[in-house]
């Protein structure tokens, strides 16, 4: 990878690929949390055990 264009096309594709979640939003993370919320009996227990589960998914992305 000596080459500057291959870096930077690797790159714009590694940045897209990581933004991409914040930028436009999965349709199948959306399908995925509405076919778990349906299934889920405790509506309250699931919604805060996913939002723990993504903060320390994103403290320890952002940690290491």
């Amino acid at each position: 990878m000596r080459n500057l264009s291959i870096q930077c096309v690797f790159l714009n594709h590694l940045i897209f690929q990581l933004f991409n979640h914040f930028i436009l939003p999965s349709s199948m993370l959306v399908r995925l949390v509405n076919i778990s919320m349906f299934r889920c009996n405790n509506k309250l227990l699931f919604v805060t055990s996913s939002f723990v589960g993504w903060l320390i998914g994103h403290i320890l992305f952002m940690k290491w």
